[in-house]
């Protein structure tokens, strides 16, 4: 297969930008800024303005295929990532075991940790018996894997499940032009620090 042409059949996007891909397309064109201040107020600091870019998106509306609470991040990729297989139009058309997954993460599981810090030390209350499967850095490559029936055959070399940590995580998509011979790939990024 090498030297065979590839080409992008699927693409999906959830960032401040846009959720999809015409809107992002438009904001990016019109010169739109995401970024907003933020005040933080915290108590013995004087306060101060963030620049952060909010992105609206409903995290508590995706249901993962695990049946776990996702974490923010999570379900910003679980969601694009279905997104764009549906647009590739290939469910039920790929053997699971023809498909190659790239996925790199950064600050993966942030959102969880936050809000399990801010549980447990501002509110004492105890932790969430799956806080630490939630704020994994590889948990979205898995919830993606179950959604779309990969199998891991790392001996046999069917599939090829990466999840990559600063500073390389944009490295997962040309990890996956490398793994092109898998048949399909999927690849993706997110970092949960911009979310």
């Amino acid at each position: 297969m090498r030297g065979a042409a590839a080409g992008i059949a699927g693409f999906s996007i959830i960032s401040s930008l846009g959720q999809d891909t015409d809107t992002f397309h438009a904001s990016v064109l019109s010169g739109r800024s995401a970024i907003r201040g933020h005040a933080l107020s915290l108590q013995g600091l004087d306060p101060c303005l963030l620049p952060v870019a909010p992105c609206d998106f409903n995290d508590q509306a995706v249901r993962t295929p695990s049946r776990l609470p996702a974490d923010r991040g999570t379900a910003m990729a679980l969601s694009a990532a279905r997104a764009a297989y549906a647009q590739a139009g290939l469910s039920g058309q790929v053997e699971p075991e023809r498909i190659g997954l790239f996925w790199g993460s950064g600050m993966a599981g942030a959102h969880t940790f936050d809000t399990t810090c801010e549980a447990l030390y501002g509110q004492h209350r105890r932790l969430r018996p799956t806080t630490v499967l939630t704020t994994m850095p590889n948990a979205a490559v898995a919830e993606i894997a179950l959604e779309l029936g990969i199998v891991v055959c790392i001996e046999k070399s069917h599939n090829v499940v990466c999840s990559r940590f600063p500073p390389e995580t944009v490295a997962a998509i040309p990890v996956c032009l490398h793994g092109i011979d898998q048949g399909v790939n999927i690849a993706g990024v997110f970092e949960q620090a911009y979310n």
